[in-house]
């Protein structure tokens, strides 16, 4: 880690060069006014739109010949100052070059050219503690552009893929970044730092955290989730420290560990954001089944599957009776209770391979596979049935009982894969079984094409 003494060394400042430059102060109090008048002018030449380009007392620490820790706190406010005012990297570096080019030419023309190198020494270590603030801007920025993609490319799922997100979800998201966009800013000097939360249970995520939002995160992830929250807010200490009293040519180091760090948290939040988007585009709102969408990729998956082990693919079509009936005369929360309902009974009658969708409004498809001797018609009448013997909104007021009608076809996936042609025909079997009187089975049986 480069230390005050280290960057120093490497500048080449010793102590002679600090001895002459106190011992020449009366030359430099003496210049102070028509440097700053010099400068003032060079601004308002090159169009540096700014009215104090140096905090108090900057330049008698930049002349002082003490380049210690004090100098160092001096230089850090200053850089910020510079970035406050919105004055760019390479502004900043051009105003310290014109400073030494004035001070050399005031120099010389004393005959005091050592002098000017001396001082050129201490606007090299300004040069290099501007480049570290704006190293730390171009980090915030390069993470504020990544948290802006993150949040563009969210809503954009949610706004084109009708999804829903858990609002406490994505605020813990909202809340860590916001939290680091905040420390950035202190750490360049934009904001106070009181009341800002430094311990992991005190910021908006760690309370999410400890309100519930630990039973979101998964098992084999908690641990190490832990650790990087932690470390965060640990660095994020460290930085202000640097920043503030210690070391603040270090600030950029604590920052790197802490953003690393801290990208292991977003990771993981994401990553829930992820889970949630695509189940919440995948799966039914209400009653969570796979949407008909999520059939249509997956129905190649299952022909290809029955055609490898020979088995037989089975469709039903499941349709409610008389549910809007139920819906004018009970409203539209009792007609969803029932759907709820049913897509639970539809769940609970299969086998663990078999598939049930939701195929929209009232009308639900179910996909099997079974061996030669396979009937879809079997299974249908078991799921009419057991819907037909089951209470609806039992123990209210709405209690009553639902009947569906469906329409089965099965068929050999080696002598058809056209599934257009399969949901007309176990279209035309509910049809039929509606024009029957509905609460009733009709299926269909292809043996070839």
């Amino acid at each position: 880690m480069l230390t005050i003494s280290s960057i120093n060394q490497m500048i080449g400042v010793d102590i002679d060069d600090q001895h002459l430059l106190e011992s020449n102060r009366a030359f430099f109090v003496g210049l102070k006014s028509e440097f700053m008048d010099d400068l003032d002018a060079w601004l308002v030449r090159y169009g540096y739109n700014v009215e104090r380009v140096f905090i108090d007392g900057y330049y008698d620490f930049l002349v002082s010949g003490n380049y210690g820790q004090e100098f160092y706190l001096k230089q850090y406010a200053q850089s910020t100052h510079w970035y406050q005012l919105g004055i760019s990297s390479v502004r900043a570096t051009l105003i310290l070059n014109h400073c030494r080019q004035t001070f050399f030419k005031h120099t010389q023309k004393a005959g005091m050219d050592k002098l000017g190198y001396f001082v050129s020494q201490a606007l090299d270590i300004a040069q290099a503690m501007t480049a570290n603030i704006y190293s730390i801007a171009s980090m915030m920025e390069r993470m504020e552009q990544k948290f802006r993609a993150d949040i563009t490319g969210i809503e954009r799922a949610v706004q084109f893929g009708s999804v829903k997100i858990s609002e406490d979800l994505l605020q813990a998201y909202l809340d860590h970044v916001n939290w680091k966009v905040k420390l950035f800013s202190l750490a360049l000097g934009s904001l106070e730092d009181e009341n800002f939360p430094y311990s992991p249970d005190e910021c908006r995520l760690g309370k999410w955290l400890n309100a519930g939002g630990w039973d979101k995160i998964p098992h084999d992830q908690k641990q190490d989730f832990d650790q990087a929250h932690r470390e965060v807010h640990e660095l994020a200490g460290k930085a202000m420290q640097d920043a503030v009293a210690q070391h603040p040519e270090s600030i950029i180091q604590s920052l790197s560990r802490m953003e690393r760090a801290s990208d292991r948290v977003a990771e993981v939040l994401l990553q829930l954001i992820d889970a949630e988007i695509i189940h919440s585009a995948t799966l039914d709102g209400l009653t969570g089944l796979p949407l008909r969408k999520v059939f249509d990729e997956e129905y190649g998956q299952i022909l290809s599957l029955a055609r490898r082990q020979h088995l037989r693919v089975g469709l039903i079509i499941v349709d409610v009776d008389h549910f809007k009936k139920i819906n004018d005369e009970k409203g539209h929360l009792v007609g969803d209770q029932v759907l709820k309902k049913l897509a639970e009974l539809l769940q609970n009658s299969l086998r663990q391979e078999d598939r049930v969708y939701r195929w929209g409004g009232e009308e639900f498809a179910v996909m099997m596979l079974g061996d030669e001797n396979f009937n879809a018609r079997v299974l249908a009448e078991r799921i009419r049935a057991g819907i037909e013997q089951t209470a609806f909104c039992e123990g209210t007021s709405n209690e009553m009982q639902v009947t569906v009608s469906c329409g089965t076809v099965c068929f050999d996936p080696l002598k058809t894969n056209s599934i257009d042609k399969m949901f007309s025909l176990a279209d035309k079997q509910l049809y039929l079984a509606k024009r029957k009187g509905r609460n009733r089975v009709e299926s269909q049986t292809l043996d070839m094409e």
